[in-house]
C-alpha cells in the first residue's frame, strides 16, 4: 500500500519574527527556504541555520561567548480565577504576541505560560578564556535535534490560545555605554514548526466486466 507525507493541522502560516539587527541575524542553510528540516513525526527532524555576525574593522563586538537557544512555550488566556499554580504574565518578553486580540468577554482575564520544551548549545567562546574578544565577521552554522513526541506550533481563537517557538542567539558583550548594565545582545526568531503524519493511500479499485 502507498503513502504519502502529509502536514499536520493547525500549523501558524507565519514567517519567522526577528529581534531586528543589521549585524546580527540569522539565515537559512544554504539551499533551503525553512529553518526545519525533515518531516517531524516521521522521521528525524532538525533546526538548521547560521548565526551570521557582520561588524566593521573599526567597530567590532568585544564578546565572551554566544549562546545559542531553541524553546517551546505555550501560552493561554482566559477569564476566571487562577488555579495554584499558574503564573500571571506580566512582562513577556516575545512581545511580538502581545497586541493579539483576545475573545472573551469578562474583564477579569488571565494569561498563564508554561515552556514545555528547551535545547541551548554554545556555539562560540572567546579564546582568551575569561576575557573579551573582539569579533568583526563571524558564520556559526547551527544543529539542533528535534524530540518526535513535539506538537506544531498551533494559535487557536484569534490568539486566546497558542504554542510556538523561538530561536534565540545571546552575545556576552562588553556594554555600548560604559554606564550601562546591559551585556548582553540578543538576537531572536519565532520558528514556525510544522508536525507531519503518513496517510496510507487507498488501494485502485478494480473493476469485473461480465461475460454474456
Amino acid at each position: 500500500m502507498k503513502t504519502k507525507i502529509e502536514q499536520t493541522y493547525g500549523i501558524i502560516p507565519t514567517t519567522p519574527y526577528s529581534k531586528y539587527s543589521k549585524k546580527v541575524f540569522f539565515e537559512y542553510t544554504p539551499g533551503n527556504t525553512s529553518f526545519q528540516l525533515g518531516y517531524l513525526g516521521v522521521n528525524n527532524s532538525t533546526i538548521e541555520g547560521i548565526l551570521r555576525l557582520k561588524y566593521t574593522e573599526d567597530k567590532p563586538i568585544f564578546a565572551k561567548k554566544i549562546v545559542l537557544s531553541f524553546t517551546g512555550k505555550e501560552v493561554v488566556n482566559f477569564a476566571g480565577t487562577l488555579e495554584e499554580g499558574q503564573d500571571i504574565i506580566k512582562d513577556d518578553d516575545e512581545s511580538e504576541f502581545d497586541n493579539e486580540e483576545v475573545s472573551t468577554t469578562s474583564i477579569s482575564t488571565h494569561k498563564a505560560k508554561r515552556k514545555f520544551f528547551s535545547s541551548s548549545i554554545i556555539i562560540w567562546k572567546s579564546q582568551s578564556k575569561g576575557h573579551y574578544e573582539g569579533v568583526k565577521n563571524l558564520d556559526l552554522p547551527f544543529k539542533l535535534d528535534l524530540p518526535n513526541n513535539l506538537p506544531p506550533s498551533v494559535l487557536v481563537n484569534r490568539g486566546c490560545g497558542r504554542i510556538y517557538y523561538m530561536l534565540k542567539a545571546v552575545i556576552s558583550r562588553t556594554p555600548i555605554d560604559p554606564n550601562s548594565r546591559n551585556k548582553k545582545k540578543i538576537i531572536k526568531y519565532v520558528i514556525p514548526i510544522v508536525r507531519y503524519t503518513i496517510t496510507p493511500q487507498p488501494e485502485p479499485h478494480v473493476y469485473l466486466k461480465k461475460i454474456f
